[in-house]
């Protein structure tokens, strides 16, 4: 595993001002790094707030051991200084802990102090290009409500933006709020961690609009990650002549999948 540089971050989180959507520029900007012109900048809505404190949901986050550990995407947590994550077990939600963080591999591992059921990790040499592939997630809470969503498409190409190693392209529609979660196989598998999405500004500067050109972590880098970080791994190859449908996919990877919520002080 090559590591992964982050020129490419994407915060998938719901828009704080309209004119803060307005602001970012034609191209795709890190929300990791603010001068790169590689990935667009799209920060998280606040749903509530009380002083002196201000919390949002800012992403998805998905289970990778039974002790409790979780797996997001670095740039949807990293202002916060408390974190809740919720999910069909635990509606009212849950305190995690923040474990490591890796800005450039835009990774953090999160712990809470229940039991979780870990959805497999998919042995990236099984991958193929032209794979179906199921996105879990959150998005836009306030617009598309609370409930986990599940949307399919393809993996297109095993590059990231500008032919980024360490990422693959994929056409399963995410939107604000899925960054962090799960790519899923026919068989159930994780295959990717979902990070960044190509800007529809990139369009008014192409005149070329992008349509579901979107960006996952490889499994490999998240295998990695969680290593340096003596996580306990549930790894298995690809059987690629087994396939679920949608239905019992999202059935048996529900209550592996949190919203998470960030809480600043």
């Amino acid at each position: 595993m090559h590591p992964i540089s982050n020129p490419i971050a994407l915060s998938l989180g719901l828009l704080l001002t309209a004119s803060a959507a307005l602001a970012a520029p034609p191209e795709l900007a890190s929300s990791a790094t603010p001068a790169s012109q590689t990935t667009q900048t799209i920060r998280a809505t606040t749903i509530q707030a009380a002083e002196p404190r201000l919390a949002f949901m800012a992403g998805t986050a998905f289970a990778v051991s039974k002790q409790g550990h979780l797996i997001t995407a670095d740039h949807a947590i990293r202002s916060a200084s408390e974190l809740r994550v919720f999910s069909s077990e635990f509606p009212d939600g849950i305190t995690a802990k923040v474990i490591a963080q890796d800005q450039n591999k835009d990774l953090a591992l999160l712990k809470i102090a229940v039991a979780t059921r870990p959805i497999q990790i998919a042995k990236w040499n099984t991958v193929p290009t032209g794979l179906e592939v199921y996105a879990l997630g959150y998005p836009q809470p306030r617009l598309q409500g609370s409930e986990l969503k599940i949307t399919s498409g393809l993996i297109n190409a095993m590059e990231g933006p500008r032919g980024a190693s360490g990422f693959f392209q994929f056409s399963a529609p995410v939107q604000r709020g899925n960054s962090g979660g799960p790519l899923l196989s026919p068989d159930g598998l994780v295959v990717g961690l979902v990070q960044a999405k190509l800007s529809v500004l990139v369009g008014s500067a192409s005149k070329d609009i992008p349509q579901n050109v979107n960006f996952a972590i490889q499994s490999q880098g998240i295998v990695h990650f969680l290593s340096e970080h003596q996580v306990p791994i549930e790894e298995a190859s690809l059987a690629l002549n087994q396939t679920r449908r949608p239905h019992e996919i999202f059935a048996s990877a529900q209550a592996s999948v949190f919203s998470v919520q960030v809480i600043n002080a």
